[in-house]
């Protein structure tokens, strides 16, 4: 939604989404609301498992990681091990992270989980605890102190660092 285009302030929108729009009931998926001129699609997890996924969420993981991948980062989580995965794009770490979480069901993950990890808090990542982290490449990444157990998944480039 383009903010040139709107005929009123974007604060009101913003208000008007917080304050004004109702939750979906429990069991509905999807509420629709007209702003600006569009239809905006709002979504609430159902509270139970498995994870809400979309299909396109699963396609995507897909494509940037072949199944021999999915297979040994599922593994690693499977096992209670850390598994990190790096890319710039932020909606392909939150997607592929909570794919990841989807699978597991009957089962859940109990330890740290962190779809994107702010820059500040990267040395979260010399935790001797499990982990299941996202986290966009930068400069600081290569000063941490990684573990050798840490599984490390570059979705951007297609290729995984074994310990």
């Amino acid at each position: 939604m383009s903010n040139s285009r709107l005929s009123i302030p974007i604060e009101r929108l913003i208000v008007n989404m917080i304050d004004e729009i109702p939750l979906p009931d429990e069991g509905k998926l999807l509420v629709q609301h007209e702003m600006g001129g569009q239809m905006v699609s709002f979504f609430r997890p159902i509270d139970q498992n498995p994870p809400f996924v979309m299909k396109e969420d699963i396609e995507n993981l897909f494509r940037c990681l072949n199944v021999d991948t999915v297979i040994e980062i599922m593994t690693f989580i499977l096992l209670e091990r850390k598994v990190l995965l790096i890319s710039t794009h932020k909606a392909l770490l939150t997607q592929v992270i909570n794919c990841f979480a989807s699978f597991l069901y009957p089962l859940q993950w109990k330890h740290t989980f962190i779809p994107i990890l702010p820059i500040v808090m990267i040395d979260i990542l010399e935790s001797p605890f499990p982990f299941l982290i996202g986290i966009n490449p930068c400069e600081e990444l290569e000063y941490v102190d990684l573990e050798t157990d840490v599984l490390k998944v570059y979705l951007d480039k297609a290729y995984t660092v074994l310990p």
